[in-house]
């Protein structure tokens, strides 16, 4: 699995395609998941632990993060419903970083991961989609 890592200096001859952009000090990680217009948020506190300092993935088995329900802004959640109708998408499970009062958006998978935004908040969103088919 490919994580984001910081890169001090890039070495010449040895990168794949790479994207590369300024580090953000983050207060913490939202994923979002999107379905049919509603949306639901998690925001994890992987911020304080060296092992997902920079990407929540590399999941600390033995010092797990915190993660509780978190509410984006009333903006945010427009925002993110009016990219998922650009996109044709009616389901998908979106990340952000939240720094100070801004969020930075980081990307969308649109298979739509929801397993543990639903157990760790007991949004129940199998439920959901369930009332969805």
């Amino acid at each position: 699995m490919m994580y984001t890592s910081i890169v001090e200096k890039p070495e010449k001859d040895t990168l794949f395609i790479s994207f590369f952009q300024e580090k953000i000090e983050k207060d913490f990680e939202i994923r979002t998941f999107y379905l049919n217009g509603k949306t639901w948020s998690m925001a994890i506190f992987s911020q304080n632990d060296e092992q997902t300092k920079v990407d929540f993935r590399k999941y600390n088995d033995d010092k797990p993060n915190r993660n509780v329900r978190y509410k984006l802004p009333k903006d945010i959640e427009e925002k993110v419903h009016i990219l998922m109708q650009t996109l044709d998408l009616n389901c998908g499970s979106l990340d952000f970083m939240k720094s100070g009062n801004k969020y930075y958006f980081l990307e969308i998978n649109p298979v739509g991961q929801f397993g543990n935004v639903s157990a760790d908040c007991n949004y129940f969103l199998e439920r959901e989609i369930a009332l969805q088919l």
